[in-house]
This record gives structure tokens, C-alpha cells and sequence, in this order.
């Protein structure tokens, strides 16, 4: 079962730490991705919540655009946390997780 189905079978809204701990990432970059508008979210007052349907299918499409479901699924098995002493991550969930810069060109 991979990540986008375990997320989907949940039944309650998730909070920005219990999406930080799946994805393995600060919550300070969760944050960031809410505030740039690249994840799907939604508030409660001023709490973020995300609907574990949409988040589903963000990931599917951020694994789809990267193509990296093999890497993907590679990283969730060996379930490594490698991130620097400031709360980095690896090069794999930036690729996946941040968007790309377009050039004039595109």
C-alpha cells in the first residue's frame, strides 16, 4: 500500500504535523507550501487542516509529475529520515514537493 492510499483511507482532516511526520518534513515547510498555495488546504479559524482526499491526489500528481514512483517507493520502505540540522529534506521530496522554476521559454 503506498502513501497516497494511506492518506486516502483516513477519515478525519490532518493537521500540518501529522502531514510534516507522513512526508517527512518540518512543519515549517508544510507551512511554507500552505502559504505559497502548492498544497491543498483548507482553515478552521486559523488552524490549516487538509482533506486527506485532496492530499491523496496532490501527492499522486506531484509522484506523477516527477517521475519518481520508483524512488518514491524505494524512500517509504526504507523509511530514512536524512534531513540537515536545520530541518531539510532530502533531494528526492524537494524534486517532488516544491515546485519547478519555468523559464520564459515554456
Amino acid at each position: 500500500m503506498g502513501l497516497e492510499e494511506v492518506v486516502e483511507g483516513r477519515k478525519t482532516a490532518m493537521t500540518v504535523a501529522e502531514v510534516a511526520t507522513m512526508l517527512s518534513v518540518s512543519q515549517r515547510l508544510v507551512y511554507q507550501l500552505v502559504s505559497i498555495g502548492e498544497i491543498p488546504h483548507f482553515k478552521v479559524g486559523a488552524a490549516v487542516r487538509f482533506d486527506p482526499k485532496a492530499l491523496a491526489s496532490w501527492l499522486r500528481e506531484k509522484l506523477k509529475q516527477s517521475g519518481k514512483e520508483r524512488e518514491f517507493n524505494e524512500f517509504e520502505a526504507a523509511r530514512k529520515h536524512s534531513f540537515d540540522s536545520f530541518g531539510g529534506m532530502t533531494p528526492f521530496w524537494s524534486e517532488v514537493l516544491l515546485p519547478k522554476e519555468r523559464s520564459g521559454n515554456e
